[in-house]
């Protein structure tokens, strides 16, 4: 019941996610709230520094807790060692993705042909839901942009599969699907302004020029952050859209766009559930073994206090047989023999001494 209770009370001190995102950039402020909380929680003197800790220390942490009390939560570390790996790629993708579209911003603000741009647009169809980029808007074509900002060299297979190199080739995602599904709802979309000649041209663009990517599936363009402004500016096309079009497109793609919330990618109450179970595990194993400690000392004490005394006894004993010899004859018999116990009964003493000098 104890335990139940300090769960709830470590969830109820984790306050990440519990108010509802209205922007994009609120999704990762709220990742970075959780992993500090989990930090504080976690490392023993609350200490934490922002610009170089990450989740990773507090895994570490729990981890050498956990080493030294006997591993009493395996398996709930176990959980917590893929749930701060999902936290740690999560807000490492939004930094990443934050720059490379920043940058990608920079880049369109050159773009000498007219245009507009709308950015982060989520659409959803059912269940379904998908963000877009950005959509440039120009009077020949309408550009959906898919911003990726790699650290890694870049694969993409005959099949549309994405993947980055590492050591070896990490599979990501079908890139291929991807950018089909976020075409057919921008599309879709569209529709809703009434204009039927809708010339969409999808592209996934690499704010990382010091990548390499093969691209191998071809029904999908890919170009570098350097190359956009030429590409858009020197598209082969007729101008098909007047100002009012566009500007219906863009009302319509706005009146399709989902309003209003942001969800995370992982599943946050099940983390915080695991995490205070956790933690509350690691606890209960410290104080027990803090009392068992306390009490091992205070058998100890007693022992050495037993000890002590008796030590005593023995020590008041020879004395008073010593002060009683000295008043007899030193060369009779009984002296003689009497003086040997009492020789004895030192040698005991200093056996005792020793032997609780050892255990204190």
């Amino acid at each position: 019941m104890k335990n139940n209770e300090r769960i709830n009370e470590i969830k109820g001190m984790m306050t990440a996610f519990s108010t509802v995102c209205c922007r994009r950039n609120e999704v990762l402020a709220q990742y970075l709230k959780l992993q500090e909380e989990i930090l504080r929680l976690s490392l023993r003197d609350g200490y934490i520094d922002k610009g170089k800790q990450r989740i990773e220390d507090a895994y570490a942490c729990l981890k050498e807790r956990s080493e030294q009390l006997g591993s009493p939560a395996t398996e709930e570390l176990e959980q917590f060692r893929k749930d701060q790996k999902d936290i740690s790629y999560e807000i490492r993708a939004f930094i990443s993705g934050e720059i490379g579209e920043n940058r990608a911003q920079h880049s369109l603000d050159s773009l000498r042909t007219k245009h507009r741009i709308m950015r982060n647009v989520e659409l959803e169809d059912g269940d379904h839901r998908t963000e877009l980029d950005f959509i440039v808007f120009t009077r020949k074509a309408v550009f959906h942009l898919e911003i990726k900002n790699p650290q890694r060299d870049i694969h993409i297979d005959s099949k549309g599969n994405y993947f980055r190199i590492t050591d070896s080739e990490c599979f990501d995602s079908n890139i291929g699907e991807k950018m089909n599904d976020k075409e057919y709802l921008l599309r879709k979309a569209i529709k809703g302004s009434g204009i039927s000649n809708i010339n969409i041209v999808s592209m996934v663009v690499f704010t990382n020029s010091r990548s390499n990517v093969c691209n191998e599936y071809e029904f999908l363009k890919v170009a570098f952050l350097s190359s956009l402004p030429r590409i858009i500016d020197n598209y082969n096309g007729y101008n098909i859209y007047s100002d009012d079009d566009i500007e219906s497109m863009i009302d319509a793609v706005e009146d399709s766009a989902c309003q209003g919330r942001y969800y995370s990618n992982l599943d946050i109450r099940r983390i915080k559930e695991n995490f205070a179970t956790l933690l509350a595990k690691l606890e209960e194993a410290e104080n027990a073994a803090l009392n068992e400690a306390t009490n091992s000392q205070s058998v100890t004490d007693e022992v050495s206090n037993t000890e002590t005394e008796s030590e005593a006894v023995v020590h008041k004993s020879n004395q008073a047989v010593l002060s009683t010899l000295t008043k007899r004859s030193p060369y009779s018999v009984a002296a003689c023999v009497t003086l040997a116990a009492v020789g004895i009964g030192y040698i005991v003493e200093g056996l005792v001494r020793r032997y609780t000098l050892r255990r204190s």
